[in-house]
């Protein structure tokens, strides 16, 4: 069976909107419910979702924010 995640950019995308656990700001970061799914199915984030840059992926599996991550671990 073919892997159609790999053909990322010609997917659609959705927005999640993600609060941050301590600040309660909300950031949308955007991806296909296929790579989602695959995350929660045990798919190493960065190989789910490899477009996502750091602080998303991070946003993501925390719900921390790159701010907040930046003054608890500087």
């Amino acid at each position: 069976m073919k892997d159609t995640r790999k053909v990322w950019p010609l997917r659609e995308k959705v927005g999640i909107n993600v609060r941050c656990w301590r600040c309660e700001g909300v950031t949308t970061v955007h991806a296909a419910l296929e790579d989602i799914q695959a995350w929660q199915d045990g798919t190493m984030i960065k190989d789910a979702m490899p477009y996502l840059n750091m602080e998303e992926r991070e946003l993501l599996i925390s719900r921390t924010c790159d701010s907040c991550w930046d003054k608890m671990y500087g």
